[in-house]
């Protein structure tokens, strides 16, 4: 009973040891109350709609009258250069406001700080971009003397950062590997989305088209006007590889554009949108088609080519921050209290991918990247932080809900957009610590992908955080070592103590019956 009760006692003192590396998993950064900085990446206002893919124009779809640039208060030149229209200008502007509210609030901006150091701001080179960023600006700092840089050929070493189709030594997705993601079979996929496809082609009316007028006659061979009605759900599946189209022309990517005409036609205050055909619960159920579509193009391969220098990109911005030390390949040797990127939804997502995370915008669906929507990447720390284990990365995404954007709502702290605060997959909680969640970007990324001079900064924080977890590693097990052998000695003590003590106590207790001697029976018959 006595070495039963020692094995229970070694075992409680091994199970109720620390263990060095545990914390990792049960920190949840509930002292991290002090907003160090903030990475505000976002994709750029409403804009005017782009003409449909494939080889026929809206003519070939419907006879329906669209709304025309003068609906959308926008000239011709305006409209066909997908610029930001005059309410979606007027959104960005909004929104610039209440992040300046929202962030001065968290005692991140300060009226005497020093703008042009604590604050970057960087636009891709395409013009809605750029004004987007400046009309950000206008909102988020209208006292600061803060220029949006563009990421053009003058600035080549933020244009990988900025770009959604830099020229990178990683391939976009194979025809190959894309069919592996769902099967490869889109006959199935254009099934699933059936119902949504058949009703834009009843909203476009599509039967009403001439046949040999029709989109069908203008990209299906097999097509005959004289004997066959054209309709979305016909219309031919064509590896393009192009990842604005989902990687292919399907039936799904044809009614997804629709889907996003209508939706811009929505945020953008046009009077009638969708030929008044639809309510915007139908139309948020319609745009589904166009989030899958965008999940196709932003694939794990896509992500990886044109997404892995941006999350590297932050991650380094993060690390100067934290270390004080300025990292190769970032634009400033200090480190932005505050850095803006603008640039596309797919730039959003790649980063969604790389990161496998997932986000929800009241009235619109999974996982869409908005007009004027932003992925934030808050560093916080413990009130006085002295190593690297006191900072902490939450991850948010942040948008005006479409009934927002429609109305130019004014957004405050008392009637905010939609916010939804992630949790990276890898960590415990949604401020997850520092080192875990550079851990988790290096080793999702693929540093191949990136550009020098920050691919050396990667690869060289990549061997540091593996020297520091096997070293973190070969700390526990050789404490878990000694551990062990301590347990181990305890268990052959406490056997010998038992043993000692069980010889003593028959040493000195009164015989049983059937152990006395033959002796003791003699002197009894005396």
């Amino acid at each position: 009973a006595l070495l039963g009760k020692s094995v229970a006692i070694a075992a409680s003192l091994l199970l109720a040891s620390p263990v060095v590396g545990a914390s990792k998993q049960i920190d949840l950064g509930e002292n991290a109350s002090e907003l160090v900085a903030m990475v505000y990446m976002s994709r750029h206002g409403v804009r005017s709609p782009f003409p449909p893919d494939g080889k026929g124009g809206l003519e070939s779809y419907t006879n329906r009258p669209f709304p025309t640039p003068e609906d959308w208060n926008m000239t011709e030149k305006q409209y066909q250069n997908q610029d930001l229209t005059p309410h979606g200008e007027k959104l960005v502007n909004i929104f610039g406001s209440y992040i300046n509210e929202k962030y001065t609030s968290l005692g991140l901006i300060q009226e005497d700080s020093v703008c042009e150091t604590s604050i970057q701001c960087f636009a891709d080179d395409n013009e809605r971009d750029i004004r987007t960023s400046r009309l950000f600006l206008q909102g988020f700092a209208p006292n600061c003397n803060v220029t949006s840089l563009v990421a053009n050929d003058s600035l080549s070493l933020m244009q990988p950062v900025l770009s959604d189709t830099y020229n990178t030594t990683c391939p976009t997705a194979t025809k190959d590997q894309m069919d592996g993601s769902f099967g490869g079979d889109m006959s199935k996929v254009t099934l699933l989305y059936r119902p949504m496809i058949e009703r834009v082609e009843e909203v476009l009316q599509t039967s009403k088209v001439p046949a040999e007028e029709s989109i069908c006659a203008k990209t299906d061979p097999k097509f005959n006007p004289k004997k066959d009605n054209c309709t979305l759900m016909s219309l031919p599946f064509e590896w393009t590889g192009l990842y604005w189209q989902g990687m292919a022309l399907s039936p799904l990517s044809y009614a997804a554009y629709f889907a996003e005409m209508w939706m811009l036609q929505y945020l953008s205050n046009v009077k009638t949108w969708a030929f008044g055909a639809l309510s915007y619960i139908e139309l948020a159920q319609l745009y589904q088609m166009h989030s899958q579509v965008m999940a196709y193009g932003s694939n794990y391969w896509n992500s990886q080519r044109n997404g892995a220098h941006t999350l590297g990109y932050i991650l380094s911005v993060l690390e100067s921050k934290v270390t004080g030390r300025h990292v190769d390949g970032t634009y400033s040797q200090e480190s932005p209290t505050a850095l803006l990127l603008f640039n596309h939804d797919t730039n959003v997502l790649y980063l969604r991918e790389l990161l496998d995370i997932q986000w929800l915008v009241n009235a619109l669906d999974l996982n869409a990247a908005s007009t004027a929507g932003a992925l934030v990447f808050e560093l916080w720390s413990t009130p006085d932080p002295q190593s690297i284990d006191d900072y902490y990365v939450q991850v948010m995404y942040v948008a005006a809900r479409p009934g927002q954007q429609r109305q130019a709502t004014k957004l405050t702290m008392k009637n905010p957009p939609s916010e939804a605060t992630v949790i990276v997959r890898g960590c415990t909680s949604s401020k997850c610590p520092y080192r875990i969640f550079r851990e988790i970007v290096l080793d999702n990324i693929d540093v191949e992908c990136t550009v020098s001079p920050l691919r050396e900064s990667l690869v060289s924080m990549k061997e540091r955080n593996d020297r520091e977890d096997s070293s973190s590693s070969a700390q526990m097990w050789k404490i878990i070592s000694f551990m062990i052998v301590g347990v181990v000695g305890l268990l052959i003590l406490l056997t010998i103590v038992s043993c000692i003590y069980r010889y003593v106590k028959m040493q000195i207790s009164p015989r049983p019956e059937h152990f006395r001697s033959l002796s003791d029976y003699d002197e009894e018959r005396m």
